[in-house]
């Protein structure tokens, strides 16, 4: 009966797949752009599909996912630029530690800065029993209030944030 019970439970879970994060990456990618996708759900219906259509002739890409996908992750690297502000590098690097479970073992690689503003990098911690976990991608949504920075990290949508160079809060 035990065993009933948790096949079911693991049944009604929701169901995330890559493609679903994938799907929902490409949308919040044509929002910013300005495109009319709906609401940003994972599924790449007629709205996405039609959105994806336009943008590859306007772009001159095949009109497929994964060609979308090619041509702005390369956009994104193409048009980085590595971070060079020491005050922005340590507000960037506080607010992500912050997100850790052990903030002080925070080791950081690769810090850039997207056209759109974004700020994205590696950050590795350590875990519950004192051993690093191994870098992980994260983004951070940066402005400038006075003479402060003001910075909002993600590390559960940095990878995809980064890899489209999707501007976080612009959805």
């Amino acid at each position: 009966m035990r065993n009933f019970a948790l096949a079911l439970a693991i049944l009604l879970l929701p169901a995330t797949t890559f493609a679903d994060e994938i799907g929902f990456a490409i949308q919040l990618k044509l929002k910013n752009l300005g495109y009319d996708v709906g609401e940003a759900d994972g599924v790449v219906g007629p709205k996405t599909r039609n959105a994806i259509l336009e943008d590859s002739e306007k772009h001159s890409f095949p009109p497929t996912s994964e060609a979308f996908v090619s041509h702005y992750s390369s956009m994104a690297v193409v048009n980085s630029k590595p971070l060079s502000d020491e005050s922005l590098i340590k507000t960037v690097k506080e607010s992500v530690s912050k997100e850790l479970r052990d903030p002080s073992s925070a080791l950081f690689r690769n810090l850039r800065q997207l056209e759109s503003g974004q700020i994205c990098g590696e950050v590795n911690g350590k875990n519950g029993f004192g051993a690093y976990t191994g870098f992980q991608t994260f983004a951070a949504h940066v402005s400038k209030i006075a003479d402060f920075w003001s910075v909002i990290p993600s590390l559960q949508l940095g990878p995809v944030f980064c890899l489209l160079d999707i501007e976080l809060g612009k959805h």
